[in-house]
């Protein structure tokens, strides 16, 4: 989904997360109690890493959590890698959220038929 650059990503949480998941994950900048109460509203399990701040210090085992949820991050990161370093996604190119959302549509279907075929490519080796 894309939004102009003045929305905070944590504010339109529930209008991305899919109520039917088991679990959401997540970086810190989803850390909100907002976020956290729909997630229980919805029985989802919490999967976004802990933000910690100045008067706010995490625990030992909050940072063990972190690098845990992190370690399933990664995984989709590289989605996010894949689309800037191949297909030049660092920028929208067009005027209007309508257009650049075609983009972005056309990019992750373009993805996912280059993953496609390497699954079809392993299945038949």
């Amino acid at each position: 989904m894309i939004t102009t650059a003045k929305v905070q990503e944590a504010h339109v949480f529930e209008r991305l997360a899919p109520p039917d998941a088991h679990v959401i994950y997540g970086d810190k900048a989803y850390d909100t109690k907002a976020n956290q109460t729909w997630l229980q509203q919805h029985g989802i399990q919490n999967g976004i890493a802990k933000k910690g701040a100045h008067h706010i210090k995490l625990t030992e085992a909050d940072r063990r959590a972190n690098r845990c949820k992190g370690r399933m991050r990664a995984q989709i990161e590289r989605i996010f890698a894949h689309l800037k370093q191949w297909q030049h996604y660092r920028r929208v190119r067009y005027l209007g959220l309508a257009r650049n959302q075609l983009e972005l549509t056309l990019k992750a279907v373009a993805y996912n038929l280059k993953r496609l075929v390497r699954i079809i490519e392993l299945k038949s080796a």
